[in-house]
């Protein structure tokens, strides 16, 4: 459930940026830009690292500047890693978790419902933009689904994951040290 809930909620506001992007003109005119969804389906993805393609080709139009059309930019990136770094916080603080082995499976099945997910959203997330009429055949760009998409999407998720969840249990962990050495 926390996957899903971090996906729904990164998804979220996303959306709400490229809603905002979108008002002031930053992916294209009118009808000719993509949609809402699709913006925000391809800023979670390039902010996971997920390469972008056009007709197989890499594209670099990821990272943006304020007066280029990028998929993501300085805030975004940080929707996930914040996201992601509460999900396993909240996970470790909300759970009680008794073992190492029951920790590992909390942020494992955060992670791999997380990664599912978002896997899905790259075989959605696709435009094609309109080109002139003497090339009726445009390429749309999106996201390849292979296993280093996978990868990157679970690499990203599980350390952000990791971090809440280690911040979640410093406080345990350390006054569990400090038992240990009253016992000595």
């Amino acid at each position: 459930m926390a996957g899903t809930s971090a996906f729904a909620v990164c998804l979220a506001v996303l959306y709400q940026l490229a809603a905002s992007m979108d008002a002031v003109g930053r992916f294209g005119s009118g009808e000719n830009g993509p949609s809402r969804f699709v913006i925000a389906g391809l800023t979670d993805l390039v902010n996971h690292g997920v390469v972008l393609e056009r007709g197989g080709e890499p594209i670099e139009i990821g990272v943006g500047s304020s007066n280029s059309a990028g998929f993501s930019s300085h805030v975004t990136a940080l929707v996930l890693p914040l996201v992601l770094a509460a999900a396993g916080y909240l996970l470790v603080r909300s759970v009680r978790l008794e073992t190492r082995r029951e920790a590992r499976l909390a942020i494992g099945s955060l992670v791999a419902c997380y990664a599912v997910l978002t896997a899905g959203l790259a075989t959605v997330a696709r435009w094609t933009p309109q080109v002139a009429d003497s090339e009726p055949n445009a390429e749309a760009i999106g996201a390849p689904i292979d296993f280093g998409t996978l990868l990157t999407i679970s690499r990203t998720a599980f350390t952000f994951a990791v971090i809440g969840a280690v911040v979640a249990a410093l406080p345990r962990l350390l006054a569990s040290s400090e038992l240990l050495e009253l016992d000595r």
